[in-house]
């Protein structure tokens, strides 16, 4: 008898610390777009996830310099142009800078080809690995939504600005143009009827632009890759389970939003270290305080 209960303990403690392994999820992060600034965000969830314990495989640009547990890099680096300190400040300096959308699609449609060709692309997509998450950003186009449907996997999507016009309707979430300003215009929430009425145009113009340039073409690149049977990509889009976005009401203007769109603005920025010591001197020591240009 006591033989018995002893097996039956030992069987409820197995069965009890597989239950809590199965906590753990195969994550496929894929981010196409060669911009560091965009990825500080990415990287600082996912390091999250796996500090927590998920399998978290990344498709980027930027590659750990070194190892993190339960991270696996699938490096598309050299693929495409980089970034960094490559946009003009006149470029995006103007109030209402309407071709901005324009060079964002451009870019990201181009880069989608180059990227689906890259060798690690090509590996992943003739693999059997099972994933039971997809994580992709929303940007220019919709490139890799073609894994949701290879991996056959739920996905959230990502954004590292306010929403942009052409995301909205994809989650059903409200962006009416007499309150809500689109990503491209610097109107406040309180705009006069002349502003309401380019807001309308500008923000309908956008949404038409993404289709054309980007959605269609898009969907021609990604059937090559990902096979004939490859749904549109704004189908896909449709079935997002969440999107996490980079703004916040205290910094950009409250809006409202659907329960699936979630903002979480400042997720990238940890807690402060240390100051060297002769610095933290002068701080403490400054008798009428100090003022820091950085």
């Amino acid at each position: 008898m006591c033989d018995m209960k002893f097996n039956a303990v030992l069987m409820l403690f197995v069965v009890i610390c597989t239950l809590r392994n199965l906590h753990a999820a195969r994550i496929l992060a894929v981010f196409q777009h060669n911009a560091e600034s965009n990825f500080i965000m990415f990287e600082t969830l996912l390091k999250a996830l796996a500090a927590r314990g998920h399998d978290v495989v990344v498709v980027s640009h930027f590659p750990q310099h070194s190892p993190v547990k339960n991270y696996t890099d699938i490096s598309i680096s050299g693929s495409s142009i980089r970034f960094n300190n490559s946009l003009n400040i006149s470029v995006v300096e103007k109030d209402d800078n309407v071709l901005l959308p324009f060079l964002i699609i451009r870019n990201s449609v181009e880069t989608c080809k180059m990227v689906l060709e890259h060798r690690n692309i090509e590996t992943l997509l003739k693999s059997e690995e099972k994933f039971d998450l997809i994580i992709n950003e929303i940007f220019g186009s919709d490139c890799f939504l073609g894994f949701v449907h290879k991996f056959k996997a739920p996905h959230i999507s990502l954004m590292t600005s306010v929403p942009l016009p052409w995301s909205n309707e994809r989650t059903a979430n409200p962006d009416n143009p007499a309150h809500v300003q689109n990503y491209c215009a610097q109107y406040t929430d309180r705009m006069t009827f002349w502003e309401r009425l380019q807001n309308t145009v500008q923000t309908e113009m956008i949404k038409w632009v993404y289709y054309y340039f980007s959605e269609l073409p898009t969907h021609r690149i990604a059937r090559k890759y990902f096979g004939d049977d490859l749904p549109a990509l704004s189908d896909i889009a449709r079935n997002v389970s969440l999107v996490l976005v980079n703004s916040h009401f205290s910094v950009n203007y409250p809006r409202p939003t659907v329960p699936v769109v979630v903002e979480v603005g400042g997720l990238h920025i940890q807690s402060a270290s240390k100051l060297p010591q002769d610095i933290q001197t002068l701080l403490d020591e400054a008798p009428q305080g100090v003022i820091y240009f950085s």
